[in-house]
C-alpha cells in the first residue's frame, strides 16, 4: 500500500483526534494532577489545589 495513500486514509478515519504537541501537553496536565493526588491522597486534596499543581484552573480541568 502507497505510504501517502494510508497515512491519506487514516486522517479521514481519525480527524477528530488533537495534533500530537497539543496531546502531548494534554498528557503532561493528567501527569502532574495524578502525581499531586498520589502524594497527598492522605489528605484528600479539593479539585482546585489538583488543578494548581497540575497549572491549569479547576474550570479548566473540569469543561476542558
Amino acid at each position: 500500500m502507497n505510504m501517502n495513500l494510508a497515512k491519506s486514509a487514516l486522517t479521514e478515519r481519525f480527524t477528530e483526534f488533537a495534533p500530537l504537541s497539543t496531546a502531548a501537553a494534554d498528557y503532561d496536565v493528567v501527569r502532574r494532577a495524578i502525581a499531586h493526588i498520589r502524594g497527598n491522597w492522605q489528605s484528600q486534596p479539593e479539585i482546585d489545589v489538583i488543578a494548581d499543581a497540575a497549572g491549569v484552573s479547576a474550570i479548566t480541568s473540569i469543561s476542558g
